[in-house]
């Protein structure tokens, strides 16, 4: 695994997300992610993908959760980062990687 970037490029990255999260329409479906899994495959992902500072998914985007996923990180209050590895089947869960079919 590589090091985080730098404070000077995670700034960055901040400040982009929240100029760009200004023009999405988030309430519509509209979201923006710092850090994700992406790849062009839903079976096998993980022999392929890209790891954006920034991905941005519109509403209507093919893009879905890759399964199965032993990786996923539970959505809740705490910020926590502990991953588990229970299944995400239920809303509970969000896997962290999203595959696009191209």
């Amino acid at each position: 695994m590589s090091p985080i970037a730098d404070m000077e490029h995670q700034w960055l990255v901040v400040e982009l997300v929240l100029a760009i999260q200004n023009v999405l329409n988030v309430s519509a479906g509209d979201r923006i992610y710092a850090g994700i899994n992406v790849s062009d495959r839903e079976d096998d992902w993980l022999q392929n993908y890209r790891i954006p500072d920034i991905a941005v998914v519109l509403k209507g985007n093919p893009a879905k959760p890759c399964m199965p996923t032993s990786t996923v990180a539970p959505i809740s209050s705490s910020r926590s980062s502990a991953p588990t590895t229970s299944p995400a089947r239920s809303g509970r869960f969000t896997p962290r990687s999203a595959c696009v079919n191209s």
